[in-house]
C-alpha cells in the first residue's frame, strides 16, 4: 500500500503593523521554500500589508489594542478582542 504525503502546514499570525507582517513574509518564504503550505492569520491593519504575501490562505481576525490610557475605551477594546478569539 502506497503511503500518503501530505503537505506540512504552518500558520502565521502576525500584528498589524508592518513590523510584524515582514518578519512574517520572511519566514513565509522561507517555509515555502522548503516545501510547507503556508496560511496567514491577522487583523485588518495587518492584512493592508500582505496584498502579496506568500500564503495560500488568509484569514481575518477582529483585534484591538487595550489603551490602559484611555480607560472608557476597555470596554469595546475587549469585547472586540473576544469577538476576535471567537472566529
Amino acid at each position: 500500500m502506497a503511503e500518503e504525503t501530505k503537505a506540512r502546514l504552518v500558520i502565521i499570525a502576525a500584528g498589524g503593523t508592518g513590523g510584524h507582517m515582514f518578519p512574517a513574509r520572511a519566514f513565509a518564504d522561507e517555509m515555502r521554500a522548503r516545501g510547507w503550505t503556508v496560511g496567514l492569520i491577522s487583523d485588518r491593519r495587518g492584512l493592508h500589508y500582505a496584498t502579496d504575501f506568500p500564503a495560500e490562505w488568509k484569514h481575518e481576525v477582529q483585534a484591538a489594542s487595550p489603551n490602559f490610557r484611555e480607560p472608557w475605551t476597555l470596554p469595546s477594546a475587549f469585547l472586540k478582542i473576544q469577538s476576535g478569539i471567537r472566529t
